[in-house]
């Protein structure tokens, strides 16, 4: 592999980028603490039940949070972990970078605030948008496939914010328009570049 190529082919805008929960490390949410891994958010789901229990997979915490707390509460708990306001040097080098495409399993907002820090813009959809309507758009763009934190409301809470281990494995990704303009990308990019990704989960992208 020769790294000097794909750098080059970064630089020219022919490069697709995959972020994971790996690329938000070294980000910090509104309430000046670190993103974290999903054990990470459900000490933090806990916590916030008052409870101090490590046995909970993120489905029992979920359901646990919405039978103590409610709908909004989660939302607004969500909102807080994932809205971020503060992203480290090397995120926003990637926001510097021409990409042709992105597309991020993650929540956070982390690729909208490297843009912003490089003085430009980035459209953020989801899957539930409609490809059509961003087909003549000249802004890069990023698809969140399990949701937007950004986006993120009660409706969107129980439709396209993939949260619990259930919701991982949906084919929403491949039975959406959206998978052929991935299979379109795939095809016509010189280099897919994957930072902080893993397809332990995703098994529809597996």
């Amino acid at each position: 592999m020769d790294l000097k190529k794909i750098v080059e082919a970064m630089l020219d805008g022919n490069c697709i980028l995959f972020t994971g929960s790996g690329f938000s490390r070294g980000a910090t949410n509104i309430q000046s603490h670190p993103l974290g891994t999903a054990t990470w958010l459900i000490e933090e789901m806990l916590k916030e039940c008052d409870i101090d229990d490590d046995g909970f997979d993120l489905e029992e915490a979920v359901d646990y949070f919405l039978d103590k707390r409610g709908e909004q509460k989660l939302v607004d708990f969500l909102k807080e972990q994932f809205s971020v306001n503060s992203i480290s040097d090397s995120q926003k080098y990637i926001g510097s970078i021409p990409w042709k495409r992105i597309y991020t399993t993650n929540y956070d907002n982390v690729i909208d605030l490297a843009y912003k820090n490089n003085d430009k813009y980035i459209e953020t959809v989801t899957l539930s948008d409609s490809w059509s309507n961003y087909r003549e758009s000249e802004l890069p763009m990023c698809i969140h496939l399990n949701g937007s934190i950004t986006r993120l409301n009660r409706e969107s809470l129980q439709s396209e914010f993939k949260l619990t281990n259930v919701s991982y494995l949906t084919t929403d990704f491949v039975d959406s328009e959206w998978l052929k303009l991935f299979h379109s990308d795939l095809a016509t990019s010189d280099y897919i570049v994957f930072i902080g990704f893993s397809l332990k989960y995703d098994l529809d992208l597996k």
